[in-house]
């Protein structure tokens, strides 16, 4: 199946054509005032022969002189152009520019530095729409970087990567330097995009890229991931207190598939689910993780997750009609409940549905409580419950 050429936006074009461009549009006004001029003043049409020579209401001169006004305004109109062009070439350079000290800044080796392109590259994105998903991208490039929270020191770390090509075997190989005093630098970012996803909004609605970074510590409350989409795939969260309290995951994808919740503590509360959220082969090992008072709107996903020894809570949450909630995981350990919230619990809505087709339990490890009288349709494990 041939793919349609892509059709280049007017802002693309290049400097002969967007003139070319400009031009055409002249002669065309230029034609079209010389024919409606000469209609006006003399009565007929230019190719009118008969009635030219016969014409007497106004001089040639006369349409002669509109005709050069509007061939000038042409010219002026490709005057301003050119001009406009130089100047977005020029912005853009000085975006390049900025984006590469921004860039520099946060590879080196002093956390004052680092600090400094953090509020760089997030300035820069404040200003510049077209090229704001760029900056984004760094920023979240940075918390992907090798970060081990325990280290403090200067070490190299040096990761590969193997794949099939054919019958042959590629392989890849990169050095990376853990940085020290790298916790204040990363939660920084954490708090730069939590702040735009939060108050200002300036972000909201473009993609985010956490897939393997690390996280013992970071601040996500009220973020409003509502469109593009967020990857937190292969995230770990090792210690510390992550939180996403009051976060709206609504209009977005959002992946939390082959992360692992094994230390510290991972709060969702009173968030909103509405969107489509996986946590699909996702490790719940150690810490606590919340989802109290939670409300589930859309399509959430626990398939194939495991559940091995993390407390986790659903207490309090609403089951919103449309929700679909589902969990083919395998609990295996630690402790999972659906307890309710008392004064704050709220009602499920009839269309619910909450499946836990495919799980397997061992008993005294999942509670449902009473939540089967709380959500329209509940499907039951295939193991027994505790």
């Amino acid at each position: 199946m041939s793919r349609r050429p892509h059709l280049r936006k007017p802002h693309e074009w290049g400097l002969f054509a967007s003139s070319a461009a400009v031009l055409l549009v002249g002669v065309i006004l230029t034609t079209v005032a010389w024919i409606g001029l000469t209609w006006l003043l003399r009565h007929h049409w230019p190719w009118d022969r008969k009635a030219e020579r016969n014409a007497a209401v106004a001089s040639q001169l006369d349409v002669t002189k509109v005709a050069l006004s509007v061939v000038a305004g042409v010219g002026a109109a490709i005057a301003l152009t050119v001009t406009y062009r130089r100047q977005r070439d020029t912005e853009r350079g000085r975006f390049d520019e900025r984006f590469a000290a921004g860039a520099a800044q946060l590879g080196a080796p002093s956390a004052a530095e680092r600090l400094a392109g953090v509020y760089t590259v997030a300035a820069l994105a404040d200003e510049t729409t077209e090229r704001r998903q760029q900056c984004i991208n760094l920023l979240c490039a940075y918390l992907r970087l090798p970060y081990d929270p325990a280290g403090a020191l200067l070490r190299t770390v040096v990761s590969e990567h193997t794949w099939q090509v054919g019958t042959a075997t590629g392989r890849e190989e990169r050095t990376f330097e853990r940085l020290p005093n790298d916790r204040d630098v990363r939660a920084a970012i954490i708090d730069t995009i939590r702040t735009h996803l939060q108050c200002d909004g300036l972000w909201v609605g473009h993609d985010f890229n956490f897939a393997g970074a690390v996280f013992d510590a970071g601040n996500f409350d009220g973020a409003h991931f509502t469109g593009g989409t967020v990857y937190f795939d292969r995230t770990r969260f090792v210690g510390g207190s992550v939180s996403f309290d009051r976060a709206q995951f609504a209009g977005a994808t959002v992946m939390f598939n082959h992360a692992e919740f094994s230390g510290g503590t991972v709060y969702f509360n009173d968030a909103r689910f509405a969107g489509r959220v996986s946590f699909d082969d996702a490790r719940f090992g150690g810490g606590r993780v919340r989802f109290d008072d939670v409300e589930f709107a859309g399509l959430v996903s626990f398939a194939r997750a495991e559940f091995a020894g993390s407390r986790v809570t659903f207490d309090g949450s609403k089951y919103s009609a449309g929700c679909q909630l589902q969990f083919g995981a395998r609990f295996t350990g630690g402790r999972v409940t659906f307890a309710p919230a008392g004064r704050r619990q709220q009602p499920t809505e009839p269309g619910t549905l909450i499946s836990f087709s495919g799980a397997t339990c061992v008993p005294g490890v999942l509670q449902l409580g009473d939540l089967s009288s709380q959500v329209g349709r509940l499907i039951p494990p295939d193991g027994p419950v505790g």
